[in-house]
C-alpha cells in the first residue's frame, strides 16, 4: 500500500469524523422540536462508534494496546448497537408510533445491546486485559444480537417505506437516505472484521485495507444530505394516528368503516351509540342489518334519510369515502353520518317565512295602500305610504335572498367581469338620474357566477345611487387585477353620498344583527352574503369630504387577460 493510499483512507476518516460531529451538533440545535431527542441519540451514537472505531487507524496500533484497546473496542460495540437501536426509535417516533416508542420500551429495546456489553466485560482477562476467544455458546449469543439489530434496521425500512407510500410529502429516496445512514457503517464494519485462515493456524483479514471509515464517511454524508434536504422532525406523519385515536372518536358525527361487502369493520364512539348496541355486537355485521334505510350506499354526493335513534327518528346525511391502498384497489368504504335535524327544520323555517314575506306580506300591503286614498289628513297619507313602500321593499329583497341562496351551490364558468360591470352600470344609469364612470381594463375574465356577480354589483351600485342627499348621485367604479394571471381581482365602487353608518358597518364585521345594532340596509347583508359565496372579501372605507368606497375583492379559481 503506497503512501498515496495511506494519506487519502487518512483524509476520508477525518472527514467522516468531522462530519459527523457536525450532524450532531445540528441536531443538539434542534432538541426542541419533535422527534429531536430519538435523533440526537442517534447520531451521538453512530459519532460514538465512527471515533471508537477510526482511533486505531488515527493514532496507529501501537497507540491503543492492552487495555485501551479492550476498552475501546468495548465502546465501539456498545455504540454500535445503540445506534441501531436509536435509529429505530427515531424510525418509529418519525413514523407516529409515539406509543411504541416510550422510555420504558426504549430500555427494553437497549437491554439486548447491554447484555452482550456484561458478556464482552466478563470475558476480559484480568492477565492480558484481552478479550478471551469467543466459545460456540457465546458464538450463539452474539449471532442473536446480530440478527436483533438486523431485524430492527428490516422492520424499520419497511415503516419508512410505509410512510413514504401514504404520504407524497415523504419521498422514496429519504427511506434510502435514511437506510444507508446504519446500513453503510454496520456493513463496512462487517466486512472489515472478516478474516481467513492461513497455513500456520493462525487468521488475516480478508481485506487488504480496513474500510470501515468508508462506511462511516457514506453514513456522514447520508446525514448532511437527509439534513439538508428532507424534513426530519415534521410532525405530519403522526396525523394518522391521532385521527384514528383523537379526532374520530371525539367526532360527533357517526363514522363506519366498511368492507367490500359493505360489512362493518370499525367505528367511532357517536356511531356505536347510533347504533345502540355494543360495538362488539354491531361490527361484522352488514350495514343494512343495523339501518334498513342504509341498504343503499351513496357513491357520489349525499344522501338524507331518516333513521331511529335513542330520541326517535332523526334526520342524517350519509356521505362515503372509498378506502383504496396505493395500487387503487378497493378496500372498503368510510360512511359518515351527520345529524342535520336542526338544519332541516332551520330549511322549512326559512321557506316558510320567505314565502310568508314574499307572498302573504305583499298582498297585505297592497290592500292597505289601496285605502291609504281614504285617509284625508295628506301627511299622515303620506307617512302611512312611505312606510308600507319600505315594508313592500323588504319584502322584494326576502325574495332576493331567497333566490341568492337557491343559486349559491350551482356551477361557476368563465365570465368577463368587466362586460357584467358594463352592462349593470349601463341598465342603472338608464333607470336613475345619475353619472357613473367606469375605469377598467378591455377584458378581465375569471372563474365565477354570472348572475350572482351582476346582482353584487346592482346592489352595491344602486345603494350608492338611492342614499345619497345630492342633488346627482355619482358613481366612480373601478377594476383592477395586480396580477393578470392569478392575482385577486379588485372592484371598487364609490359614491357621493353620507357614507354608510358606523353602527351597520359594525353590525356586518361582526356578523351580529340585534336590537341595538339594527342592521337597516338588509341590502348590504344581502351584498355581503353573495360576496362569500363568491368566496371574496368586502371592505367599506369613508372617503373625503363625503361618500363611500366599498371593495369587492375576489380570488378566482384562475384569471386571464
Amino acid at each position: 500500500m503506497t503512501v498515496d493510499i495511506v494519506m487519502v483512507l487518512q483524509g476520508l476518516r477525518l472527514l467522516a469524523a468531522g462530519l459527523l460531529v457536525a450532524a450532531c451538533g445540528y441536531a443538539i440545535q434542534h432538541r426542541n422540536e419533535h422527534v429531536a431527542a430519538a435523533f440526537i441519540w442517534t447520531v451521538v451514537s453512530l459519532t460514538a462508534w465512527g471515533w471508537l472505531t477510526m482511533l486505531p487507524n488515527f493514532f496507529g496500533p501501537s497507540f491503543v494496546t492492552g487495555f485501551s484497546q479492550t476498552v475501546v473496542s468495548l465502546g465501539a460495540a456498545a455504540a454500535g448497537g445503540c445506534a441501531v437501536v436509536f435509529w429505530f426509535v427515531y424510525i418509529r417516533r418519525y413514523t407516529g408510533h409515539r406509543q411504541y416508542a416510550t422510555t420504558r420500551r426504549v430500555l427494553v429495546m437497549l437491554s439486548p445491546v447491554g447484555v452482550d456489553l456484561a458478556i464482552r466485560v466478563l470475558m476480559v482477562t484480568p492477565l492480558t486485559s484481552q478479550v478471551a476467544p469467543v466459545s460456540g455458546v457465546l458464538a450463539v449469543v452474539y449471532t442473536t444480537l446480530y440478527l436483533y439489530l438486523a431485524a430492527l434496521f428490516v422492520l424499520g425500512i419497511y415503516l419508512l417505506f410505509r410512510l413514504a407510500q401514504r404520504y407524497r410529502q415523504v419521498p422514496t429516496m429519504q427511506v434510502a437516505v435514511l437506510g444507508v445512514v446504519i446500513a453503510a457503517p454496520v456493513l463496512a464494519v462487517l466486512v472489515s472484521t472478516l478474516t481467513r485462515p492461513v497455513e500456520d493456524g493462525t487468521t488475516v483479514s480478508m481485506l487488504p485495507v480496513d474500510i470501515s471509515s468508508l462506511g462511516f464517511l457514506l453514513s456522514a454524508l447520508a446525514f448532511v444530505y437527509a439534513i439538508r434536504t428532507y424534513s426530519l422532525f415534521t410532525t405530519f406523519p403522526e396525523a394518522e394516528y391521532v385521527a384514528r385515536d383523537e379526532v374520530l372518536e371525539d367526532l360527533t358525527e357517526a363514522l363506519f368503516i366498511l368492507d367490500p361487502s359493505n360489512q362493518i369493520v370499525d367505528m367511532n364512539a357517536a356511531a356505536t351509540d347510533l347504533c345502540q348496541q355494543p360495538a362488539k355486537d354491531t361490527i361484522g355485521q352488514p350495514i343494512d342489518a343495523v339501518f334498513n334505510d342504509l341498504s343503499h350506499i351513496p357513491t357520489d354526493g349525499v344522501q338524507r334519510t331518516t333513521l331511529q335513534t335513542p330520541t326517535g327518528p332523526r334526520q342524517f346525511e350519509i356521505s362515503a369515502s372509498a378506502l383504496q391502498d396505493g395500487d387503487n384497489a378497493q378496500l372498503g368504504t368510510t360512511l359518515l353520518a351527520r345529524d342535520i335535524t336542526a338544519k332541516t327544520t332551520r330549511e322549512q323555517q326559512l321557506a316558510v317565512l320567505t314565502r310568508v314575506l314574499r307572498h302573504n306580506l305583499r298582498n297585505d300591503i297592497d290592500t292597505a295602500l289601496a285605502h291609504t286614498n281614504e285617509i284625508t289628513d295628506p301627511d299622515v297619507r303620506t307617512t302611512i305610504r312611505s312606510k308600507l313602500h319600505s315594508l313592500a321593499e323588504l319584502g322584494t329583497k326576502a325574495r332576493d335572498i331567497d333566490e341568492v341562496v337557491s343559486k349559491a351551490h350551482e356551477p361557476r364558468e368563465d365570465v368577463d367581469i368587466v362586460s357584467i360591470v358594463q352592462s349593470v352600470t349601463e341598465q342603472l344609469a338608464s333607470e336613475y338620474d345619475c353619472e357613473i364612470e367606469v375605469r377598467a381594463p378591455e377584458e378581465l375574465r375569471i372563474v365565477s357566477h354570472r348572475w350572482l356577480l351582476s346582482r353584487l354589483l346592482t346592489e352595491l351600485i344602486q345603494n350608492g345611487i338611492t342614499h345619497t342627499e345630492q342633488p346627482t348621485p355619482r358613481i366612480n367604479v373601478d377594476v383592477e387585477c395586480a396580477n393578470r394571471h392569478d392575482g385577486p381581482v379588485t372592484i371598487k365602487i364609490a359614491d357621493n353620498g353620507p357614507g354608510i353608518p358606523a353602527h351597520e358597518q359594525t353590525a356586518m364585521h361582526d356578523e351580529t344583527e340585534t336590537p341595538l345594532e339594527h342592521g337597516s340596509g338588509v341590502g348590504l347583508w344581502l351584498a355581503n352574503w353573495i360576496t362569500e359565496s363568491l368566496g371574496g372579501k368586502l371592505a367599506f372605507d369613508q372617503r373625503e369630504p363625503t361618500g363611500t368606497t366599498v371593495t369587492v375583492t375576489l380570488w378566482p379559481n384562475s384569471t386571464s387577460s
